[in-house]
């Protein structure tokens, strides 16, 4: 995938929507048809947040201005991340392509100054730790120049799901990625990655180790869930997220199940 390929070719490209639909389908739950005509692969992965502080140039803001504090924390929480934040910023990552890419472990092939390098797709963003005006890992002098899917088992599922205010043109209140191979109806392979729940993709690992070997029923993918959010902090605007991204997680599966 170049890094200059608009939103709406590589939604509609055949192979994208033959072998990766949980890629197309989260491409087109992005914003308008008018901007994935302009918007690209790597510009969608290195968007920035959209938290309000953030943009809002008058307000304190770590990410915008280091050191100066989060607002966010005790002001308007509803968009908070409750999965890997901290005190310096509880703001979430606004693309759904990054959410649906993170399952399907890319390579990102990155151009600086010392040459090419190769990025797993996993280290590229960051959790905001002490320094949330980083988004990723790559330096102010490189450049994305394409990305290289390997392809599921022919036999797996997968789709993209998004949860959001209103249809359309918004962004993910929680989004779930999914990929699952079957075999005999029990699991052999599983990836889970959550959008708007966190600075980066979530990859839902511990949900995905407890489900490999079991089949997908309500209960055991509610308790995998559980077992993901152990490590959830929310506030009281932003804990229906727990529930909301439980819900999703396990309806996509089952759904993918048939």
């Amino acid at each position: 995938m170049g890094a200059n390929v608009r939103n709406s070719d590589l939604a509609a490209h055949p192979v994208v929507r033959s072998s990766f639909p949980l890629v197309a389908r989260a491409l087109l739950a992005g914003a308008s048809g008018q901007i994935r005509n302009q918007a690209t692969t790597a510009g969608n992965l290195l968007q920035r947040t959209r938290c309000v502080y953030f943009q809002d140039v008058t307000a304190p803001c770590n990410k915008r201005d280091p050191g100066t504090g989060c607002p966010a924390r005790e002001g308007y929480g509803r968009y908070n991340a409750v999965l890997g934040a901290s005190d310096a910023c509880v703001t979430t990552h606004p693309s759904d392509l990054a959410v649906a890419l993170a399952t399907l472990e890319p390579t990102v092939v990155v151009l600086g100054p010392g040459g090419e390098r190769r990025v797993p797709y996993a280290e590229l963003h960051r959790l905001p730790g002490d320094e949330p005006e980083r988004d990723t890992t790559l330096a102010p002098d490189e450049l994305i120049l394409e990305l290289e899917l390997p392809f599921l088992p022919a036999s797996a599922r997968s789709t993209y799901r998004k949860v959001r205010d209103r249809a359309s043109f918004a962004f993910a209140l929680v989004s779930v990625a999914a990929a699952v191979h079957l075999e005999d109806g029990v699991v052999r392979d599983l990836r889970i990655a959550w959008g708007g729940v966190a600075h980066k993709p979530w990859r839902a690992e511990r949900a995905e180790r407890a489900m490999v070997g079991r089949r997908l029923d309500v209960e055991s993918l509610a308790a995998a869930v559980d077992e993901e959010l152990e490590a959830a902090t929310a506030s009281e605007q932003s804990a229906y997220k727990l529930d909301l991204v439980r819900n999703t997680t396990v309806h996509t599966l089952l759904e993918l199940a048939g």
